[in-house]
């Protein structure tokens, strides 16, 4: 009876196995280097395309961590005239190009394997196309709203600080700046010192505008809320009037 023979035992001690290199850099020298982890290489592959510049500054002003985006880009283009192409230059230590005259092109395919040819030990890559925008994601210029997920998320947050009440606002992520107050110095004169004729109740101005101000309707054509103009309603937005007769 023969008895089974084990295998040979085999196994390879990642600890020391260095990362992959590709045209003579890895990950490990960028982070010896600049301390920055986790960047991103953005493969596109552009066929006479003037949409491509607007499409890497988007990438960049979109970006959280711009400093961290980096792109190859191969340029497949007529010098005589392709110049639109070039117009706008966002981050130019940031992209790497190769070019290519359009005549010499072999292909959307052929051109893709040439952006991978300008990785330069990136982490993570994302190939795109020369037209595209991107969504906001992170901090934003709007101070009610720091920060958005996405485009429906910013609008949703937007409408939700045009006309939701402040609990509700807090719940969605609003964030109200306090108004600083500016100091007058003029005379402030208290209506109470004044009694009007025949003894009527004082009100405040506020209040009686409120009042007339509780049933004004949306403007039909630009959404604003309108205020009473008479036995009329009036936008202060774009001019409307509704609610004559």
């Amino acid at each position: 009876m023969k008895q089974k023979s084990k295998a040979p035992a085999t196994g390879t001690d990642t600890s020391k196995v260095s990362p992959p290199r590709l045209n003579g850099h890895s990950s490990i020298d960028w982070k010896q280097t600049t301390g920055i982890n986790d960047r991103i290489f953005v493969q596109i592959a552009s066929y006479r395309d003037p949409e491509c510049q607007w499409t890497l500054k988007d990438m960049f002003e979109k970006a959280t961590n711009p400093d961290r985006v980096f792109a190859g880009v191969v340029w497949q283009y007529v010098p005589e005239e392709d110049n639109g192409c070039f117009v706008v230059e966002t981050r130019p230590n940031q992209v790497r190009t190769k070019m290519v005259h359009a005549q010499d092109s072999k292909g959307v395919c052929w051109a893709r394997s040439k952006t991978q040819k300008l990785w330069r030990g990136e982490e993570y890559t994302l190939q795109i196309d020369s037209h595209m925008r991107f969504e906001p994601s992170g901090f934003t210029k709007n101070p009610d709203i720091p920060m958005a997920k996405s485009i429906m998320d910013y609008i949703f947050r937007w409408l939700a600080s045009k006309f939701l009440d402040g609990d509700a606002q807090q719940e969605v992520g609003i964030v109200k700046q306090e108004p600083v107050e500016e100091v007058h110095h003029k005379k402030v004169v208290s209506l109470a010192a004044h009694t009007p004729r025949g003894g009527a109740p004082v009100t405040s101005i506020s209040s009686v505008t409120g009042l007339y101000q509780q049933d004004a309707p949306p403007c039909p054509d630009c959404g604003a809320i309108m205020i009473r103009s008479g036995a009329c309603y009036k936008c202060l937005n774009c001019g409307a009037v509704s609610g004559c007769s």
